[in-house]
């Protein structure tokens, strides 16, 4: 009860999530009342290998996002969206990878490599992939809530 606490070692691992006759938006929950969870201190958080059903929103800790990008941009905003347990913040990306070519506005492939900027947007849910010049294409990024170990 109060402020200062934090996730560490949490492990929601190979569940069936379900409900009958009913859908419920998420299977994990903050009570807020007297503090919030202080999410800087997230460590140690694996939330994989569930099934949701009847579930709005699934969760997942690590999660990797398919972010395509069709016009160029030096800054590539990936958005994790609700996707990390508890709407925690996307503190740390493990890594990336690119499929198929990235390519300039012209059409000239690229083969430069993007540096991370975590926890941006309000919600401190995406991550930025920092260009050295505008570029457009497909990244795999992998997301996570914490700091792992």
């Amino acid at each position: 009860r109060g402020p200062l606490h934090f996730l560490s070692g949490l492990s929601v691992t190979s569940n069936a999530f379900r409900t009958v006759n009913a859908t419920i938006d998420r299977v994990e929950k903050v009570d807020t009342t007297h503090a919030n969870l202080d999410f800087s201190r997230t460590r140690n958080v694996l939330f994989d290998g569930n099934t949701f059903n009847g579930i709005t929103q699934p969760t997942a800790n690590p999660i990797t996002i398919a972010h395509v990008q069709t016009t160029a941009a030096a800054t590539w905003a990936v958005d994790s969206g609700d996707y990390l347990p508890f709407a925690t913040w996307a503190r740390n990306v493990p890594g990336f990878v690119a499929e198929g070519a990235i390519t300039t506005a012209a059409g000239d492939d690229r083969f430069d490599m993007p540096y991370v900027v975590v926890e941006q947007g309000a919600a401190k849910n995406v991550v930025n992939l920092r260009w050295p010049l505008a570029v457009k294409g497909l990244m795999h990024v992998t997301i996570r809530c914490d700091n792992p170990l």
